[in-house]
């Protein structure tokens, strides 16, 4: 019998993370345009701090997933904390390590599709920043339970999720979309199929994976924010 295009265990979403590392790559070339927005930078420190509050003695490994351009991976560490940032994007990881090159910080930047494992032991880490990269997950709970095995016990795990209504325009400057999406539409038809998360979802999930919430937030854009804590 023939398949139905997109057809499959995953309900369709599957085509959008075969071509998702490309989707990135192209992305990379604007993805920093946020910065430029003053709620963007508020956010961003306010998620940091918030973190770093947590820091507790020589406590300082932290790994970065889906970190993208390195925007938190530089910001936690200018904070003092040895940063390990993990994506599937290389060319969203050249553009990180040119920043921390730039701002003369260690950080160590690898090419990990963190779809398929994370590579490392068992209580490798005392930090987990997730910052918008659930939607890039295929199976988020299983994926939450990874974190939660690299985690130490009552290791911090921040999340953010993003909402489906983030700004994609910069003021002086043309739309995302429009600059880009000749080149990506098949790509982008496919991620239109991905799961967009409500708030009881994640706290379910993050709950099952054995998180327990220390804080929540909601930023300007609608953006969640989870400050968590593994068990013992």
């Amino acid at each position: 019998m023939k398949r139905k295009k997109g057809s499959g265990e995953d309900g369709g979403i599957r085509p959008f993370y075969r071509l998702e590392p490309a989707f990135w790559n192209i992305h990379s070339a604007t993805w920093d345009d946020k910065l430029l927005l003053p709620e963007y930078r508020e956010h961003l420190e306010a998620a940091v701090n918030w973190f770093a509050q947590y820091r507790e003695g020589d406590e300082n490994r932290v790994l970065d997933i889906g970190c993208g351009t390195g925007n938190y991976s530089i910001e936690v560490a200018r904070r003092g904390f040895q940063v390990e940032g993990i994506d599937f994007a290389s060319r969203m990881l050249k553009r990180a390590r040119a920043k921390a090159q730039r701002s003369a910080l260690k950080v160590r930047f690898s090419l990990v599709d963190f779809n398929k494992a994370l590579p490392f032991p068992s209580h490798s880490f005392h930090y987990v920043v997730c910052a918008a990269t659930l939607q890039c997950v295929k199976e988020p709970l299983r994926f939450l339970q990874k974190i939660s095995d690299v985690l130490v016990p009552s290791g911090i795990f921040l999340v953010v999720a993003i909402s489906p209504h983030l700004r994609s325009t910069i003021p002086g400057k043309a739309s995302l979309w429009r600059r880009i999406s000749w080149r990506i539409k098949p790509i982008f038809k496919a991620a239109k199929r991905i799961r967009r998360y409500r708030r009881e979802e994640l706290v379910d999930m993050l709950r099952a994976s054995r998180f327990n919430i220390l804080e929540e937030a909601t930023a300007k854009d609608q953006s969640m924010r989870f400050l968590t804590r593994s068990h013992e």
